[in-house]
Order: C-alpha cells, then sequence, then structure tokens
C-alpha cells in the first residue's frame, strides 16, 4: 500500500494535464504589477499627489514677479474763446509707453517699479487777446516710480509671505505618502490573497491525494471481499472513508475557487476569469521577525502612514500660522520716489536739464486698516486652530493603535512560526504512523479502522503545516505593511504618473 503523499506528484499531473496549455501561473512580482496597474485607489492616489505638487507650484508661482507693458495714442480737441470772443480750437496728440513690475519679497515687502515714456504735440491759444494758435512740441517725457509697501503687522515676515507654499508643500508630502500607504496596502492585500490561495491550492492537492487513495483502497477492499480474504465491514469503512474525502475535496475546490476569485478581483479580472487563476507558491525564505520595540521604532521612523498624518499635522499648522497673521491689524509703511526729464526738440540735442538733475518727488507714510469687529479673519483663525488640534489628535490616536497593531501582529507570527515547528513534526510523525498501519493491514496486525483513522490524521496534519506556513508568511506581510517596509522589501518604486516593481 503505497503513502498519501506517494500520491501527491500523480495528483499534480493530473491537474496539470487538464488545465489549458495557455494557462497563466502567476509569481508573486507578476500579481503585484497587474493589480497596481489597475488598482483604482492607487490611480486614485497617484493623480491626488499630481493635484498636490501642482498646488505647490500655484502657491510659488503666485508670488512670481509680474511684468506689464502697453502702448497708448490719443487725439483730444477743445473750444477755447479769446478776449475778442472769437472761438479757437485747439488739440493735442500724444503717444506712450509705459511698463511696470511688481515682486513681493519674503517678507512681504511689495515694490512696484514704474516707467513710462510720452511724446507730444500741442495747438493752444497761449495769448487770450488774439486767435494766433501756437504749436508746441514735440515734448518728450520720462517718469520713473518706485512705490514701496511694508506691513509692519499683518502680512509682515514668511509666515505670512510663504505661508500658502509651506502649507501647500506639506499637504503635497502628505499626498505622496498617502499614495505610498495606498499603494502599500494594494501590495499587501495582493500578497496575502497570493498565498491563500497557493494554501488553498496545496490543501486541494491533498484532497485530491486523499481522495484518490480512498477509492483505491475502496477497490481493494471490494476485490478482498469477492476472494473471500476480506469483510464487508472493510468495505463499508472504506466506502465512508471515500465520502468523507469526496466531501473534503469539495470543499477545497470551493476554497480554492472563493480564493482565486479574491485574488483575481485585485488583478482586475471578472469571476469567470478568476476561476481558473493558478499560482507558483512563494519562493522567499521565512525571515526572523524583530521585537515590538525594534518593529514599533521602525513604524515610528518608516511607516507612510504616520509620516502622511505628520505631514498634515504641517500643513494645519502653517495654515494655523498663516490665518493667526490675516486676524492681526493691517498697517503698513508705505512710500513713493518719483524722478522724471523732460525735453523739447531744442533742448533734446543737448540732453539739458535745469540744474542738471531730473525732477524728483517723494512721500512716506503709514496706513491703518482694521475690521469693525471680530471680522471674517478670526474666526478662520479659530477654523485653523480647531483643525490643528483635530489633525494631531488623529496622529496620536493612530500611533497609539498602530503600536498595538504590531504587538498583535508580532505575536500572532510568533504563534505561527512555532505553529510551523510542532505541525511539520506532527506532520512527519502522522505520515510514519498510516505507513505502518497500511503495512500492518497487510500483515493483519491491525484493522481498518486502524488505517482510516490514520490516513485522517494524515490528512489533517499536512493541512495544519501547510497553514502554519501561509499563516506565518501572511503575518510578515502584515507587519511589513504596518512598519512601512513592504514596498521597499518588495521593490515597488513610487512616483506620481506609475508604479514600478522591480523582482
Amino acid at each position: 500500500m503505497r503513502s498519501l503523499l506517494a500520491f501527491a506528484p500523480l495528483t499534480l499531473l493530473a491537474l496539470a494535464s487538464s488545465a489549458s496549455a495557455q494557462e497563466r501561473v502567476w509569481t508573486e512580482t507578476d500579481a503585484v504589477h497587474t493589480a497596481l496597474s489597475v488598482s483604482f485607489d492607487a490611480r486614485a492616489a497617484r493623480a491626488d499627489h499630481t493635484s498636490a505638487e501642482a498646488a505647490v507650484r500655484v502657491a510659488h508661482d503666485a508670488r512670481q514677479p509680474t511684468l506689464s507693458i502697453a502702448a497708448t495714442g490719443g487725439h483730444s480737441e477743445s473750444l477755447a474763446s479769446s478776449i475778442g470772443g472769437a472761438i479757437v480750437r485747439q488739440q493735442q496728440d500724444y503717444v506712450s509707453l509705459t511698463s511696470s513690475a511688481h515682486l513681493v519679497s519674503d517678507v512681504g515687502t511689495e515694490v512696484d517699479l514704474g516707467l513710462s515714456s510720452n511724446v507730444g504735440w500741442r495747438t493752444a491759444n497761449l495769448n487770450p487777446a488774439s486767435t494766433t494758435l501756437n504749436t508746441l512740441g514735440p515734448i518728450y517725457t520720462t517718469n520713473l516710480t518706485i512705490d514701496l509697501r511694508q506691513p509692519l503687522l499683518r502680512g509682515a515676515g514668511e509666515d505670512a509671505t510663504l505661508g500658502a507654499e509651506r502649507q501647500s508643500r506639506a499637504s503635497a508630502r502628505a499626498a505622496e505618502l498617502s499614495a505610498q500607504q495606498t499603494v502599500s496596502t494594494v501590495v499587501r492585500d495582493v500578497l496575502v490573497a497570493h498565498h491563500e490561495l497557493a494554501y488553498a491550492q496545496s490543501a486541494l492537492e491533498v484532497s485530491e491525494a486523499v481522495l484518490a487513495l480512498a477509492r483505491t483502497q475502496l477497490e481493494h477492499a471490494r476485490a478482498s471481499e469477492a476472494l473471500g480474504t476480506g469483510t464487508h465491514l472493510d468495505v463499508l469503512r472504506y466506502t465512508s472513508a471515500l465520502a468523507t474525502a469526496e466531501s473534503n475535496a469539495r470543499t477545497s475546490r470551493a476554497q480554492e475557487e472563493q480564493a482565486a476569485i479574491t485574488l483575481g478581483t485585485l488583478l482586475g479580472l471578472d469571476a469567470s476569469a478568476s476561476r481558473t487563476l493558478r499560482v507558483t507558491p512563494s519562493a522567499r525564505e521565512a525571515v526572523n521577525v524583530a521585537s515590538v520595540e525594534i518593529l514599533a521604532d521602525r513604524a515610528s521612523q518608516s511607516s507612510p502612514e504616520l509620516a502622511a498624518l505628520d505631514a498634515t499635522v504641517a500643513a494645519a499648522r502653517e495654515l494655523e500660522r498663516t490665518r493667526a497673521d490675516a486676524d492681526q491689524l493691517q498697517l503698513d509703511l508705505i512710500g513713493q520716489l518719483a524722478a522724471g526729464v523732460a525735453y523739447s526738440g531744442t533742448t533734446l540735442e543737448t540732453l539739458t536739464l535745469p540744474d542738471g538733475r531730473p525732477a524728483l518727488s517723494g512721500s512716506i507714510g503709514l496706513e491703518l486698516t482694521f475690521p469693525m469687529g471680530q471680522g471674517e479673519a478670526h474666526a478662520q483663525y479659530e477654523q485653523a486652530s480647531a483643525q490643528l488640534e483635530g489633525a494631531i489628535a488623529r496622529y496620536e490616536a493612530r500611533a497609539r493603535t498602530l503600536a498595538s497593531e504590531i504587538a498583535s501582529g508580532r505575536a500572532e507570527w510568533v504563534s505561527a512560526d512555532e505553529r510551523v515547528a510542532l505541525a511539520a513534526t506532527a506532520r512527519d510523525a502522522s505520515h510514519e504512523l498510516a505507513d505502518a498501519e497500511r503495512a500492518g493491514l497487510s500483515l493483519g496486525t491491525v484493522t481498518s479502522i486502524d488505517v482510516v483513522s490514520a490516513q485522517e490524521d494524515e490528512r489533517n496534519a499536512a493541512l495544519t503545516a501547510l497553514r502554519a506556513s501561509a499563516d506565518r508568511r501572511e503575518a510578515e506581510i502584515r507587519l511589513a505593511h504596518l512598519t512601512g517596509s513592504l514596498l521597499d522589501a518588495f521593490g515597488v518604486q513610487l512616483d506620481s504618473s506609475s508604479t514600478e516593481t522591480t523582482p
């Protein structure tokens, strides 16, 4: 009588021959790469990251210097009367070119530079006692102006001027880390589903092998009964064992199909295509998980989820600073400097100016603006303060929960790791016992009930060993996800437009 495990290669061969030649066998890397390419959650997270990065550019470019240039020309006429009562027509023509630049410094200083050049002609009655018209021009004028505004309270300093940009950068960082967390979640789910399907496949192989053995034993029992060397009681026992094996095999097939559909959904396949999924068992060796303290320290440093929440706190803090600044009185120091030159047709040749210098002007003053009451800015500041408090509370709550999940996850891994060794020992012992019972049946030292019982123990021990190995690997995956090391361990690289994996 051959052992239970001796039927496994035959079962695998039968399953392989019945499968389509074009059926794909999915490795972990294949599954992860495909799932990330079709995941709506990952795509949405990448889009959020791209949007947040664009918001950084919006905030930065809002402070870029601006330059405007304008060219105008005009003609105007007016009527005037002389002392004698005659009406004369006066006119003026001009061409003007103006340019201005506006910039804001990091501390809130606003600077406006203006430059204008004009050329004009004027026909006017210079002597009201006569009707004689005189033509003046061309007259060339150039004016340079510098307007300064320095906030002393509201709007002063980098918190006000750079607050929006800093907030957008923190939000972009939070979006990037949230995208990493989303991708890590997808990878975790795919790997766990991959291992569940691998376990279901192996469990089905064991059940199929048990079923094949039960059929063979029943045939032998019936043949022995016909020859008079066996009893009808043996036939009944093996018939019962076959029914149990068929029930277990059907249950294993249903579990395999469910596991395949779960993985297929993550891969973007429909239910009909998912049912035929096959996977290659992971070739990765088991790792020795660190202590809870070390895992918690890794999570505090590497968890994208915690880092995203921390970045959200930073963004909320920048918003509060900006709103606190806006809640102040507005007191600005303002000043203006101007210089102008003018030339007529005769002085243009020599470029002479009165006293050898342009016309100068300047002014300086203070401007105070304040709301009549607390105003909108105060309410916005209170809102920002509440948002900051909420962001801090969410970070602290998640940090505490994460530490608890890590401790629980490591306990789960320790339990699975211990069960792996114990289950392997039980599997080997039950296999030897089943072999001995089958050999004893041939010698007549044991009964068929002993054989059936030993074979059932052998099947249960084999499934227990498979389950323990799967549980240990899945616990490793979940811990790697919680501590933020899953993407690095699996070679997943994230950018704003695509997610790539390397074996």
